[in-house]
């Protein structure tokens, strides 16, 4: 009975407990309901957040997304937070404002998002996720990749605009998780993620969670979310694993996605965890006495996920979010993401969109658009039928793929573009852009270059799948790597329309995609716009993909007419905006709208009585239409009248100002401009008059003359210092301006015009009024202010003291600090605004006072800011409107300045500072630049080389790494055009003498062989403006020299047979034709020439046959004339008495029949003809043999005269005509000669002697520049027609000299020459002596380790000579005891013995004494080389295939022991005193190392150097040196690292050396051209002391510029000093002062 009654009362109970758990759940659930209809939903931006990066932030289960980012603070927890010393300086600033809002005992909540990151990273965008998170009662949270999709499609649709921005992702519990749901989207989307207690491997306290959810399952909850992220759950596993693949999987990033992992320290609170969202968290456990804690809700383990860590804070899960303990690590942790917010594409992507180079700012952007100050898009209800037609014609998919939008200027074209652009996008059309604009800011805006790479960068930042193919064809050998340079043509195919063909039936490729070319009449290429519109129709041969091209552009007639062509006028739409029938109405709606919102703004803002207020009905209809009818079709004129009306700063009511518009109406006549902007401008002088007016009008010119007549915007702060005006009163007279000027609030900005009608306004003589500006006065002015504004520059201006410092080294930002931009506007453009103004520059004059004092700093400045090109061409205009007669200091001092930049040029451009060192001091002595700025020469040089006295007619240009193959002149004579050996051509500019670009020419079509790069031949075109080229590969490219890009490849010329061991021609000549068509002709010694007829399309060839009467014929020189014809001359073999001369008319491909003329020549008969040449236009015959010359006129065929020369050994090998056959350049071996071709006389005028052998000769269209390639890559240019510049010529040339070294403690130089002539000379007079020349032809000379003495031997005999310079003797002993040449000579380190070397002998001297005796000599198979041990104990013999080894301490000395033999030959060997010997074999990568004192196998040391030339070790035997002949230094430390990968450190020193030695002390390797300094511990090789190819360098810093006129092989170093033979044989000393220019680098 008990029982029953038990369980009848538990039953009962049970119910009763039941009905009212339920009933205060059914009124939990409508409160719940309630409140959660305030919430926010989807993504919320934290106020203030600018654009980039994004940090997204996702809260977890249970959370009010008001407030759990938030926690309450009062203001002792504020200041007690402020007092920590790791929370960044900005989130105190803030805090401390809180702080000092609240009072005592008042709370503020502080938001981790708002008052943390946000002021810590202003330049973030902050973006919070919110979704219902409820998990108690009514939860609609299934799993994680619902929530993950929906956070995905929310960052689509507020990220429209900026795909690629990248995101930094914050999760808090559950909101980590939803991270998991989409991998491989999250990834791709983000540079980082910050985890807050996520718990990866689930929570102990999701069960107990999810038992108390299902007492409310009734109620509409689901616990498959709860259970799933329990302990060790498998549905969390693996997401957890699809998570981390997606991580570590690289997928072309450029590293793997970051990750940081927080987790709580502290237990949980009971009530802290299970909120359901009625109230904050906070408010559960702060105003409870509960204190029931459970563990930790997520522990470490389970917080590290993919994380390589995991961060511990001491605060429990609740508060993991908000607590001020999380502040400082999380912000810390975000800055280490946040330094890899680069956009987050793939591999191929990043490496595609770097290589198209697209052009920032070009594309749709309407953040900037609104920044610089446009109406971005159409004011609603105007343009509705303009933009629903362009609707339309986006979505028909069948129709016409070009819409073309055609309108005057001022009618709102771009306006359009905008608009139609942006609605397009937030309808997630694929939309990409180019917007030209004409704006000296951003010059390539108007390049059609840009244009296609551009628009294929943003295809392939949005098509992954599209970014490999375009990729691919960049990398296509058949393609040039620098895409800016293919056609317009190229670049559509290969990188828009081939790469989308490849992914055309890839789903997620979009099935429209719309290009939006704006303001096509601003690109500065007529030609280029014919090609970019005559691609596009192309685009109609996609089977899927349709894409869709909106035009707009002016009526130009250019335009106009491919447009109206039939291909692209059968694919285009065309709506003429000024004839839309709705234009009037549009501009009727924007005025309305902008009138009736700025009433009613002005009505809101107005509290100084109703009087003031503007009417319900401002400004009337009536008025309206009157605007309207002034404004059709010009919507400028519309948008500036607004603007002038609503300007608050404009004196008057609206009225009065809406009165002066309308008047404007009643003007006769009345221009349009005058309409749009007198109204604005006579309300400055408004109530004005006298001197008042005039004042006024007067400011405005001063200001605002500049300002529209600027080369370039400035800021107002750069304006008013220009212009030495303050900077209120600039804005003051700017404040009226604002409906015509663009004027930014910040003065840094540059200020711009509205529309460039306002400059055509103000200038426009047909527009006068009293607002006019006088555009040559303003210019003077302009021009008068920037020299005031350099009267600032001065040396070193940016403060970098060291001289060898680079420009590119420099940060911009500290250039721009001490060139501000009005400095720099100045540098750059006064001499502009010179020549605008019409003043002719006189002697004495500020100009001439200014280049007087400033010239050396304005170039250092322009070197700076990386212009000094623009120096020259100011330099140029300067000397046009100089007038000699007048002014003849002033243009001898602009020619002289000329010279100076022209020489000195490439090395200013890198290092800014050489201006006053290398610059100064090898200038001629009596250049005008050098007297005025002598004071500015270092003081670290104490003495100068002895230049030349006056500018040489010869300029070295420099800018080839290769050897010179090619040279031509442009037929205007202002280019010239070289190829080298690695395919790169250079594009020259006569007049400047300097390098304006280059031309690479490095794919191969043939094979991979770098050989076949080489440019062999070069030719442009009669009018200049192409450029044709051929390399060894047999490939024609076409070039535009004036932007360099290649226009064209031609059809592959097969230039050879290998097949049928075919060499390769003697000769390839490229020439333009009649019509301009492109020849190729081949020829070779023996058989028929071979031509090509070239187009993009065909190739068409025939051998130009040719028979000679007199016996087998050879060609000798071919060439194509201006007429198209074939010229060849050809001789016979083997008699050379008559020489033919073969035509091939225009038309021989149809008739390939010779017309051949047949000289006889007299005084061939004795000297074989060596050389021949035929003048381009085709009248000239020019044939040399040995010693005599002769010159036929094609007409007459007559001999004019030949002459005789006796004095060149070799004779003329080489002739070349000008091309107008004027004049003819012979040259024989290293010697030039220019001959007069006109006179009757054929009379010499110049000749000129380089150094090398010259190979090729090319002569500009006067014959007044000459050019040849010279060493190192170098062309010289010979200006023939410098009347005022001395031809330098010696009767040395450098190379003929053996060795040079400093005497007597530096006292005297002495070298020798290859004459056996021995000079000594005094450094203190100057005076020099020559010693007796007892041989000539020197093979070898050699001084002494002491300098004590000089040996040298001649190849007419086998004696050893040597002079003991401390013996007084001035002749020379003879050492007789060779009978073979001798190869080899050597001192010991002591000096006391020489070692001589022949084939088979070698001789060891004892020259301690007079006489010298002969100590002892050894017979050997084959002598290669001798070297002394360091201790001078030891003599090592390399042989054939063998070293011996001599041991000089041995009495009596024995024979020389075999060390080493090898099946390859031995070039080197040296040994050390510890008898460790290196051997260097002739191939072969390895150094053996031997240890002679004991038995066991060498060790080998890899190279990776060139041929070795010298080898030493040091004192101690520690280390080794090698030194190389690629100008490579090596080292190793042979006693901790026998490394077979290379040499510990390797230095280049960027010459040969031939010598190395290690003193018995000190840390440094002695080399024939200084000091290398190293470190003994780390074996760290620097300069100490050194004289590079073309650079001094001191203790590691380069410090002279060594200019190419004196760069010799031929050097010497002494302490302070250095010695060398310049081009032209005259030695020169330097010396310096290493404590004062030590100090300058320290």
């Amino acid at each position: 009975m008990l029982g029953w009654v038990v369980t009848q009362v538990s039953v009962t109970l049970a119910f009763i407990i039941s009905a009212l758990i339920l009933y205060g759940l059914y009124g939990l659930d409508a409160s719940l309901k309630h409140r959660r209809r305030g919430r926010p939903d989807g993504i919320v931006e934290v106020p203030g957040s600018p654009p980039d990066p994004n940090i997204v932030a996702v809260h977890g289960l249970g959370a009010n997304p008001d407030l759990t980012w938030t926690s309450k603070l009062s203001k002792r927890d504020l200041e007690n937070l402020l007092a920590s010393t790791n929370l960044p300086a900005r989130i105190k600033e803030g805090l401390a404002k809180v702080a000092n809002e609240i009072g005592v005992n008042e709370t503020r909540r502080i938001s981790l998002l708002d008052h943390v990151l946000r002021p810590e990273f202003p330049e973030a965008r902050i973006l919070k996720f919110c979704y219902n998170s409820d998990w108690f009662i009514n939860a609609p949270v299934v799993t994680p990749e619902e929530i993950a999709s929906r956070l995905l499609d929310e960052l689509k649709r507020v990220r429209s605009n900026s795909l690629s921005t990248p995101i930094i992702f914050i999760g808090h519990s559950f909101g980590g998780i939803a991270f998991l749901g989409a991998p491989n989207d999250i990834k791709g989307s983000s540079c980082g993620i910050v985890f807050l207690g996520t718990p990866h491997n689930g929570s102990r306290l999701s069960r107990p969670a999810a038992v108390l959810a299902l007492v409310s399952g009734v109620l509409g909850s689901d616990t498959t979310l709860l259970f799933a992220l329990k302990r060790s759950s498998m549905d969390l596993f693996d997401l957890e694993t699809k998570f981390r693949d997606a991580v570590h999987n690289q997928g072309g990033r450029r590293e793997e996605l970051k990750i940081v992992s927080f987790y709580e320290n502290l237990p949980t609170r009971a009530f802290g965890l299970l909120s359901i969202g009625l109230v904050s968290t906070d408010a559960l456990y702060l105003n409870t006495s509960i204190r029931l804690t459970l563990s930790h809700t997520v522990d470490a383990p389970s917080a590290f996920g993919a994380a390589p860590n995991a961060i511990g804070i001491d605060v429990d899960h609740v508060d993991l979010n908000k607590s001020p303990k999380i502040y400082a690590k999380l912000t810390h942790a975000l800055h280490g993401l946040k330094s890899q917010s680069e956009p987050s594409l793939n591999e191929n992507q990043l490496c595609a969109v770097e290589r198209l180079d697209p052009l920032a700012g070009a594309a749709f952007n309407p953040e900037l658009e609104q920044l610089e100050g446009h109406e971005t898009v159409c004011y609603p209800n105007t343009r509705v039928d303009l933009l629903e037609r362009i609707q339309q014609w986006v979505r028909d998919t069948e129709g016409k793929c070009i819409f073309w939008l055609q309108g005057m200027a001022g009618t709102g074209k771009s306006t359009v573009s905008r608009t139609i652009t942006w609605d397009l996008i937030q309808q997630d059309y694929f939309v990409a852009s180019f917007f030209f604009r004409r704006n000296a800011e951003e010059p390539d805006r108007v390049n059609p270059a840009r244009l296609f790479p551009t628009i294929a960068s943003q295809l392939v930042r949005c098509l992954p799948s599209m970014a490999g193919h375009v990729r691919n064809a960049i990398e296509d050998a058949k393609a040039s790597p620098h895409v800016a340079r293919w056609t317009r043509k190229q670049q559509f195919d290969k990188l828009i329309l081939g790469p989308l063909k490849k992914i055309d039936k890839d789903p997620k490729t979009p099935k429209t995609i719309i290009i939006v070319l704006d303001a096509l009449d601003e690109c500065d290429q007529d030609k280029s716009i014919d090609q970019i519109l005559d691609v596009l129709p192309d685009v109609m041969r996609l089977p899927s993909v349709k894409i869709k091209f909106i035009v707009t552009s002016r009526p130009e007639s250019y335009i106009c007419d491919v447009m109206d062509q039939s291909r692209v006028a059968a694919a285009r739409e065309k709506v003429i905006l000024h004839e839309e029938p709705m234009t009037r109405h549009d501009i009727s709606v924007f005025v309305k709208f902008r009138m009736e919102a700025f009433r009613d703004d002005r009505n809101q803002k107005t509290t100084s009585g109703k009087s003031q207020r503007l009417p319900a009905n401002w400004p009337g209809e009536n008025n309206i239409v009157k605007i309207v009818e002034l404004a059709v079709p010009l919507f400028i004129f519309a948008s500036t009248a607004c603007r002038f009306i609503e300007d608050r700063r404009h004196e008057g009511t609206p009225n009065e100002k809406l009165e002066r518009i309308l008047k404007q109406k009643t003007r006769s006549p009345s221009s349009q401009l005058t309409k749009t902007y007198l109204p604005t401008l006579e309300q400055m002088v408004y109530e004005l008059d006298g001197d008042g007016k005039g004042d006024s009008i007067r400011d405005f010119k001063e200001i605002v003359g500049p300002i529209v007549l600027l080369a370039r915007p400035l800021s107002t702060k750069s304006l008013a210092a220009l212009l030495g005006i303050k900077v209120e009163n600039v804005d003051s007279r700017l404040d009226w301006l604002h409906s015509v000027l663009n004027v930014p609030s910040d003065p840094e900005t540059p200020i711009t015009l509205f529309h460039q009608s306002f400059r055509d306004f103000l200038i426009n003589p047909k527009l006068t009024n009293e607002f006019s500006v006088n555009e040559i006065g303003v210019h003077e002015q302009l021009c008068r202010r920037c020299l005031k504004a350099m009267e600032d520059l001065r040396e070193d201006i940016c403060c970098q003291k060291k001289p060898g410092t680079l420009q590119q080294n420099v940060d911009k930002r500290e250039i721009d600090r001490c060139l501000k931009p009005e400095l720099q506007y100045a540098c750059l453009y006064w001499v502009e605004h010179l020549q605008k103004s019409g003043y002719e520059p006189k002697d004495g004059d500020q100009v001439h006072k200014f280049l007087q004092c400033r010239f050396l700093h304005w170039l250092e400045a322009l070197a700076w800011i990386g212009k000094v090109l623009d120096g020259i061409d100011a330099i140029i205009a300067l000397e046009s409107i100089s007038d000699a007669p007048k002014s003849p200091e002033l243009s001898k001092y602009v020619y002289d300045m000329k010279r100076f930049i022209q020489e000195y040029q490439a090395c200013i451009k890198r290092t800014p500072l050489q201006v006053y060192c290398s610059a100064l001091i090898f200038a001629p002595a009596s250049s005008l630049v050098k007297k005025q700025f002598e004071k500015c020469v270092p003081l670290w040089i104490r003495q100068l080389p002895a230049v030349e006295n006056d500018w040489n007619s010869v300029q070295t240009l420099e800018g080839h790494l290769d050897g010179v193959t090619e040279l031509v002149f442009s037929p205007d004579g202002k280019l010239l055009a070289s190829g080298s050996e690695d395919g790169v051509i250079g594009l020259w500019h006569l007049e400047m003498g300097t390098l304006i670009r280059t031309l690479e020419h490095h794919e191969n079509l043939v094979s991979d062989r770098k050989d076949l790069r080489l440019i062999t031949a070069l030719a442009f075109s009669q009018s200049s403006k192409q450029l044709a080229s051929m390399s060894l590969d047999g490939v024609v490219r076409l070039w535009n020299p004036k932007t360099g890009m290649l226009t064209e490849t031609l059809h592959q010329i097969k230039i050879h047979d290998n097949a049928q061991g075919d060499r390769y021609p003697d000769r390839v000549v490229l020439g333009f034709g009649k019509d301009n068509k492109l020849l190729a002709a081949l020829y070779k010694t023996v058989g028929p020439p071979k031509l090509w007829s070239l187009t993009s399309a065909t190739s068409t060839c025939v051998k130009l046959e040719f028979s000679h009467k007199f016996g087998k014929g050879f060609v000798k020189c071919l060439t194509i004339t201006q007429d198209g014809q074939v010229e060849a001359v050809t001789g016979t073999l083997p008699s050379t008495t008559y020489f033919a001369v073969h035509y091939w008319h225009p038309d021989c491909f149809s008739k390939a029949v010779a017309f051949s003329q047949y000289i006889e020549v007299d005084h061939i008969r004795e000297y074989r003809p060596i050389a021949a040449a035929l003048s381009h236009n085709g009248k000239r015959l020019a044939v040399a043999s040995n010693q005599e010359l002769t010159l036929l006129d094609r007409d007459s065929e007559v001999i004019t005269e030949a002459r005789k020369f006796t004095h060149e050994q070799d004779g003329i090998r080489l002739l070349e005509f000008s091309q107008d056959g004027e004049r003819l350049a012979a040259v024989s071996d290293n010697t030039i000669k220019l001959w007069d071709a006109t006179t009757d006389r054929f009379t010499r005028i110049k000749h000129f002697t380089d150094q090398i052998f010259i190979f090729i000769v090319a002569l500009s269209p006067t014959g007044k520049q000459l050019a040849w390639p010279s060493e190192h890559g170098t062309i010289r240019l010979w200006q023939v027609a410098r009347q005022d510049c001395r031809v330098v010529q010696h009767d040395r040339v450098r190379g003929e000299y053996e060795a040079l070294t400093f005497l007597d403690d530096g006292k005297q130089l002495a070298w020798v020459s290859s004459d056996g002539a021995v000079t000594l000379q005094n450094l203190n007079t100057g005076a020099e002596k020559t010693l007796p020349s007892l041989t000539s032809d020197v093979s070898l000379a050699w001084f002494s380790p002491d300098c004590k003495h000089l040996t040298l031997t001649s190849r007419k005999d086998f004696l050893v000579r040597l002079w003991d310079f401390t013996s007084g003797r001035h002749e020379p002993e003879m050492l007789d005891g060779h009978v073979q040449t001798v190869r080899a000579i050597v001192f010991s380190p002591d000096g006391t013995h020489l070692a001589s070397a022949s084939f088979h002998l070698v001789i060891l001297w004892d020259i301690s004494s007079y006489p010298v005796t002969k100590k002892s000599q050894y017979p050997i198979e084959y002598c290669r080389n001798i070297t002394f041990s360091d201790d001078g104990k030891w003599l090592t013999v390399s042989g054939s295939r063998d070293v011996r080894l001599l041991d000089l301490t041995a009495d009596p000395l024995a024979k020389p022991r075999k060390l080493y033999s090898s099946k390859d030959t031995t070039r080197y060997a040296a040994i050390s005193r510890k008898q460790k010997l290196a051997v260097v074999e002739d191939f072969g990568e390895l150094v053996q190392l031997y240890d002679l004192t004991k038995r066991a196998e060498p060790k080998t040391l890899r190279r990776n150097m060139g041929d070795i030339l010298a080898i030493a070790f040091s004192p101690n035997s520690d280390q080794l040196a090698l030194a190389s002949r690629d100008g490579k230094v090596g080292l190793w430390n042979l006693t901790s690292d026998l490394d077979e990968t290379g040499p510990r450190e390797c230095l280049e020193v960027g010459t040969v050396v031939r010598s190395l030695s290690f003193p018995s002390t000190g840390s440094y390797i002695q080399t024939e051209r200084g000091r290398l300094q190293f470190e003994a511990s780390s074996l760290s090789l620097s300069t100490s002391f050194f004289l590079k190819q073309d650079w001094l360098s001191v203790d590691g810093e380069n410090v002279l510029w060594i200019p190419p006129e004196h760069r010799s092989g031929d050097v010497a170093v002494y302490e302070d000093m250095i010695g060398y033979f310049d081009r032209f044989g005259q030695a020169q000393v330097i010396k310096f002062d290493l404590d004062i220019l030590r100090q300058v680098l320290s």
